[in-house]
């Protein structure tokens, strides 16, 4: 226990140390001062959580609980002894070390919600690709519908950075103004209780700039995704066409050169004037050439039949007849066709066979643009990185004045991890000479790469990157680490033996010295080659060669 706490009194006999806090009326108290009382209390049998309090025992068999945890409705009833406060008599209490611990998480917790920046923009860039490639999936097929389609998805793509830069700007800004609440953080150890309610003052405050942020986020997104929206839902029409079109391929034989443009499912074929052909239900085509009628037949074993299809050349106009029984009739010079259908449908038939007409004004002219045939890049690297580093900055900021260090610590920073210093004897060691300066920066390098080797297989898991990608880069890594690792053993070998020699100076220092320096130079060497001769892989080791001319100095 600290001073400062040894200092503090319970608030009500003056004596002993203080060990709860109550959280409404902000007084501490001992555990002899503390009230307790029995409680009558409705848990539930299956997952043992608190349903309700009672007063009376009688009424229980009366009532029906429900467990709002796991909906059932068996019950169990039981006593629970709770602490109250002795001066507000509530039990929103806890121990003092409990709400330090509270208050360090909580405000650790609103930190890391920074990570929503990212993770707000990565979810809309995943449904951006996705919409992007139903676009060149239909493009691709001959569905050339609504070139307005393309021009949302390129803004969409253009303004990614903007959006990235926005983030990164807004998060800059909180960053500057939390400094100043997260100082009052400092030295958890010297917190006295009269202190809690100025820091889950602060509490809130931080709290109300990270709602600010998520708001901002959350209107940045939502500006996109009404664009993305609205021709996700374009192209959903497109998308149940194609559908049909895939369906009844075969039956359709579309000529070549001819785009498809919509289909009608459970139109009446009523009457065609100028040829015998049997009404009945099916499927309405239309493309920029043809209507096309596919029949069902069958009652139980249902099938479609090619029934006829007429060139868009001949038709002289459409209308609906009929006051109360409503037809659509198809007029041709030589003669007329009638369907019937909801008059939603009809109306839509009638739209849509304007279009065919003048397909030329409504299509997509020249070909899909590089932007939306190239993947949306799903990284997002830098602001990653930028929001990681934020954040290690304010923890940092929090809890570096009760850090202790120690001599000859190395601290390393990478992106998503917060690495410790080194703590075995080897790296923490001085070197005394270049050799084991070098063995030193060698065992960095294999540090390095084991954590290199850790952040790669947490993104596997998360999913960030390919099977493919995650085997290519743990093989390289791994030939990397094997290569490293065989150096290290070697250096350490000649060290061994140096240090035996070390003994022999007095003798003849000068010969000794040289005899060693040469020989390490020569099995260096020779491992250098057979390193080289010996691995099969393309890939160059990061390391490289081992710099022979360290030694020149003797």
């Amino acid at each position: 226990m600290s001073n400062n706490e040894s200092a503090v009194t319970c608030n009500f006999c003056g004596n002993s140390n203080p060990i709860y806090y109550c959280n409404k009326c902000n007084v501490v108290f001992c555990s002899k001062c503390k009230r307790e009382e029995m409680n009558n209390l409705v848990f539930c049998a299956t997952c043992g959580v608190t349903i309700a309090k009672i007063q009376n025992n009688d009424l229980v068999s009366e009532q029906k609980y429900k467990c709002h945890r796991c909906k059932s409705n068996k019950f169990v009833i039981g006593q629970k002894r709770i602490k109250l406060c002795p001066g507000c008599n509530q039990s929103n209490i806890s121990t003092i070390a409990e709400k330090k611990r509270n208050l360090i998480v909580t405000s650790r917790k609103l930190i890391y919600r920074f990570r929503d920046g990212y993770r707000e923009l990565y979810t809309f860039l995943i449904k951006l690709n996705r919409v992007r490639t139903k676009l060149i999936d239909l493009r691709t097929s001959g569905f050339f519908h609504d070139p307005k389609i393309e021009s949302i998805i390129l803004n969409l793509i253009r303004s990614i950075p903007i959006m990235k830069n926005q983030i990164i700007f807004r998060i800059e800004q909180d960053y500057k103004i939390l400094k100043v609440p997260l100082k009052k953080f400092l030295e958890p150890s010297t917190w006295t209780p009269d202190k809690f309610f100025l820091l889950e003052a602060s509490i809130s405050q931080i709290k109300e700039i990270i709602k600010n942020f998520r708001t901002f986020i959350d209107e940045i997104i939502e500006n996109s995704n009404k664009f993305l929206i609205l021709a996700a839902r374009k192209m959903k029409a497109v998308s149940y066409y194609k559908k049909i079109y895939d369906e009844y391929e075969q039956l359709l034989e579309i000529l070549p050169g001819e785009l498809p443009i919509c289909a009608f499912k459970k139109i009446k074929f009523r009457k065609c004037s100028f040829q015998d052909l049997k009404k009945g239900k099916g499927i309405l085509f239309l493309t920029d050439r043809r209507m096309i009628f596919l029949r069902r037949k069958g009652l139980i074993f249902r099938k479609y039949i090619h029934l006829f299809d007429f060139f868009l050349e001949g038709f002289e106009k459409v209308e609906l007849i009929g006051r109360i029984f409503k037809k659509l009739k198809f007029s041709l010079e030589e003669g007329n066709i009638k369907y019937s259908a909801p008059k939603k449908v009809m109306r839509a038939i009638i739209n849509y066979f304007s279009i065919s007409i003048n397909f030329e004004k409504y299509r997509v002219e020249g070909e899909i643009p590089t932007e939306i045939l190239e993947p949306v890049d799903l990284n997002l690297l830098d602001l990653k990185q930028k929001i990681e580093l934020i954040i290690t900055s304010l923890l940092s900021l929090k809890s570096s004045s009760y850090q202790i260090s120690k001599p000859n610590q190395i601290g390393i920073t990478s992106f998503g991890v917060q690495l410790n210093p080194f703590e075995r004897n080897e790296y923490n060691e001085r070197p005394n000479n270049d050799l084991e300066r070098f063995l030193h920066k060698i065992q960095g390098e294999e540090f390095s790469l084991k954590n290199t080797l850790q952040n790669l297989e947490d993104k596997f898991n998360q999913g960030i990157i390919s099977s493919e990608e995650y085997i290519r880069q743990f093989r390289h890594l791994q030939s990397e680490l094997f290569s490293i690792r065989k150096r290290i053993e070697q250096i350490q070998r000649e060290l061994n033996n140096s240090s035996f020699n070390e003994t022999l100076r007095p003798f003849d220092n000068n010969l000794r010295i040289e005899e060693n320096l040469s020989q390490i130079n020569n099995n260096l060497r020779i491992e250098e080659n057979s390193r080289r001769n010996n691995d099969k892989s393309d890939e160059k080791s990061k390391l490289g060669p081992v710099p022979l001319n360290i030694f020149d100095r003797y």
